[in-house]
């Protein structure tokens, strides 16, 4: 599953990191990485950093890629010219609660789920599948099995 995120919109709704936080990338990703499964890979797009820096840059993590605007483009427009360019596949997911993004999304018919729901969804611990477990045996069991091997049953 690919998730495209509005990262700062993200992180705005994340309680233990403020967008005040000098940090606040790194812990961001920490964060991430902790709760993400096998098979995720997440993009996070911020605003261009630098007025002097006129390319968006990128930088790769197992499983997160990091993209940087360049100082002209806000994460906005990178993010919707991505929708604009993904097609329908379904594998792509938009991650903002930016109501502009959203009906972008759905206009090119590219899944999309607000910050808040994504955080819900993310955060939570996956599903562990049922332990088989042995049928239940009864008395009626162990007396057909003693009896198959000619034991006499307990009385």
């Amino acid at each position: 599953m690919r998730f495209l995120l509005d990262a700062y919109n993200v992180i705005g709704q994340v309680n233990h990191i403020s967008l005040a936080d000098a940090n606040k990338i790194a812990v961001f990703i920490a964060w991430l990485k902790s709760y993400q499964k096998k098979g995720q890979h997440l993009t996070l797009v911020f605003d261009g950093q630098h007025e002097h820096v006129g390319f968006h840059r990128t930088e790769r993590l197992p499983g997160i890629t990091i993209v940087h605007t360049a100082f002209s483009q806000t994460a906005d427009d990178y993010i919707k010219e991505k929708i604009n360019t993904s097609g329908t596949g379904g594998a792509l997911t938009v991650v903002t609660s930016d109501r502009e993004i959203l009906h972008a999304a759905k206009k090119a018919k590219v899944k999309a789920m607000t910050s808040a729901d994504f955080l819900n969804w993310f955060c939570q611990a996956p599903q562990v599948a049922d332990e088989k477990r042995s049928p239940a045996i009864t008395d009626r069991h162990v007396n057909d099995w003693l009896a198959e091997f000619n034991q006499p049953p307990d009385q």
